[in-house]
């Protein structure tokens, strides 16, 4: 589609009109000022917001709106993996000592930016927004309380996140509520309460994500969620791999590898049929592999005796691993800490076959 430029920097310019650099909206005017079919160009710095900024506005089908974030020139970050910036100073950084940003118009997509509030009772972001992306961008809660999520993704349907990194500094909340449908992958959830919990009658699916140092569980199943979970790292869990609460209507886990999970790799508060498990790895697992689930399908798990990833600071699964399918292994590189290395699984000789997930919608 032919979009209609428009422009952001963290202090606005000129006209502020949002027609040119020169003439850059300030974030809230921007909130205020864009239309369907407008790519919204953010600049790198940081965007200092105290009061609520709602981004209402609805794209369409053919006119969706993007938020996108630039360094130096316009459409420079679009294919930089996200570990390579640093918020407010390679790429936009909002910024709330309280409130949130808000996004609640439809078709609206976001890219290459970065949302942090220390607020104890808000979001970093709050999300209502239906059929959009969230693609490239970080999110990061440094506080702690009720609702201390780095990202609040409540909208009945139709949101893919991919390649994002979400941390949560408190061990009392969520790093990712996920109240609506939705796709998410090739993405990384740091710290936190639970890494993403999947709650009401909705359909998610998650591949290929890295889950690590949750203080309870990295992932939450609470409600008739649909999902299959495939392809995920869950590393250092202060309780349960995967945790179920509800009856889930379909979940499908498989080729996940758990590593160090201080209870059950997968468990249920009451017996659950309907799930199926296969092909997982599990490592140094306190609890039970699977507590009350019932009626699974359940074959060609395995246990690796020992710790098989290379490194702390590089951990691909070795040659002499059971890992098959296991995606985002990571490597300590850039601002971010850490950047996804793609899936890593055996090939028929015994080797390793790399499979490069990391460059993701858009390159």
């Amino acid at each position: 589609m032919a979009w209609s430029e428009k422009y952001v920097s963290p202090s606005g310019a000129g006209l502020h009109d949002g027609t040119s650099e020169a003439n850059a909206w300030t974030w809230a005017e921007a909130a205020a000022g864009y239309a369907a079919g407008d790519r919204v160009n953010c600049a790198a710095g940081t965007y200092s917001e105290s009061a609520a900024v709602a981004f209402s506005t609805a794209g369409a089908a053919t006119t969706p709106v993007w938020f996108r974030g630039y360094n130096a020139t316009i459409g420079d970050l679009d294919a930089m993996p996200v570990s390579q910036r640093t918020p407010g100073v390679d790429m936009p950084l909002i910024s709330h000592t309280a409130n949130y940003s808000l996004f609640s118009g439809s078709y609206c997509n976001l890219s290459s930016m970065a949302f942090t509030t220390s607020d104890t009772a808000r979001p970093a972001m709050y999300s209502r927004s239906t059929n959009g992306w969230i693609h490239r961008c970080r999110f990061e809660h440094t506080g702690s309380g009720g609702s201390a999520y780095a990202l609040d993704k409540n909208a009945a349907h139709g949101c893919q996140i991919s390649n994002c990194h979400f941390k949560a500094l408190s061990a009392a909340d969520f790093v990712v509520l996920m109240a609506g449908h939705g796709d998410i992958h090739s993405s990384v959830f740091e710290g936190g309460k639970v890494g993403v919990d999947l709650r009401g009658s909705k359909t998610c699916p998650l591949t290929n994500n890295l889950f690590f140092n949750q203080a309870t569980h990295a992932v939450q199943l609470a409600g008739s969620v649909h999902t299959n979970i495939t392809g995920c790292s869950i590393y250092n869990t202060g309780s349960n791999g995967i945790h179920i609460t509800g009856q889930p209507l379909i979940a499908t886990i498989r080729n996940n590898y758990f590593h160090t999970i201080a209870g059950n790799a997968i468990n249920a508060n009451s017996a659950v049929g309907g799930v199926a498990i296969s092909d997982n790895i599990y490592h140094a697992v306190t609890g039970s592999q699977l507590n009350n689930i019932a009626e699974s399908i359940e074959f060609d798990d395995k246990t690796d005796a020992a710790d098989q990833w290379l490194s702390s600071t590089d951990p691909t699964l070795s040659s002499a691993s059971n890992g098959y399918g296991v995606a985002n292994l990571i490597e300590s590189v850039g601002p971010a800490t850490y950047r996804d290395r793609g899936a890593v699984q055996h090939g028929p000789s015994g080797g390793l076959l790399r499979v490069d997930m990391s460059g993701g919608m858009n390159g």
